[in-house]
């Protein structure tokens, strides 16, 4: 009985130590997929030959969690972060045109603000439309830019639509995935929440913080121009 004993203790520090390697290895994976995630920013060239490195990593993770028998919560984890991931770096040089009427001349209306926001881009506007085609408001239009540079140029000169009125029901928005979508949001409550009650002073912190915090999203129009990111439903 000593010996089995021993022998089930044995077993048991075994089955311990090829968890606890294994769940090193899994968080060093999903810390290498943040940091992959930054360095595709400035390489979007580059962005398929990173993607396939990454799907053989992960491949290789999924073989060992099933040969040891983690539980499969775990490999669901790192296969829906990986999804995420890959989805964020997709949307990386996209941006969402919202409010543009679902006619040709809402489309000729879009493609002027293009012209502007993006004094390089020559078109031609597709009709790129998300969201649920039955809904009662116009359907976002999704763009894909060249670059990210790019991208970041058409947000920050969203400022120059201020005063044009031909663009009054038209914001331009980041291609959010729906887990940065809600992120946003739960963000944007708890900005709320902690403002009620708040001093002057310190309301004054939170709207500059959620500036800082919320400069991309905003399309820096006057309030006329700017739609809630909570309509903003893409897939």
């Amino acid at each position: 009985m000593d010996v089995l004993k021993k022998q089930m203790e044995g077993m048991e520090a075994n089955i311990l130590k090829h968890q606890e390697t294994l769940s090193k290895q899994l968080s060093d994976v999903v810390k290498d997929l943040g940091a992959w995630r930054e360095k595709m920013e400035g390489e979007i060239s580059s962005l398929k030959e990173g993607q396939t490195t990454m799907e053989a990593r992960i491949t290789g993770v999924e073989e060992k969690l099933s040969r040891e028998s983690i539980k499969d919560t775990l490999l669901q984890e790192v296969r829906e972060e990986f999804v995420e991931q890959k989805q964020r770096l997709i949307r990386m040089c996209n941006i969402i045109l919202m409010g543009v009427p679902e006619s040709t001349e809402g489309l000729n209306v879009a493609a002027q603000l293009m012209k502007v926001i993006v004094p390089e881009w020559v078109g031609p506007l597709h009709d790129n439309r998300i969201g649920d085609p039955e809904g009662r408001k116009p359907r976002p239009i999704r763009i894909n830019l060249s670059t990210v540079q790019q991208k970041n140029q058409a947000l920050k000169n969203c400022s120059m639509l201020k005063d044009r009125t031909e663009f009054k029901t038209i914001s331009v928005r980041k291609d959010l995935t729906r887990q940065e979508q809600t992120e946003w949001k739960e963000k944007s409550k708890a900005r709320v929440v902690k403002g009620t009650g708040a001093t002057s002073s310190e309301r004054m912190a939170t709207r500059l913080s959620k500036r800082k915090n919320d400069g991309e999203l905003d399309s820096q129009q006057s309030k006329i121009h700017r739609v809630d990111v909570t309509s903003m439903e893409t897939n």
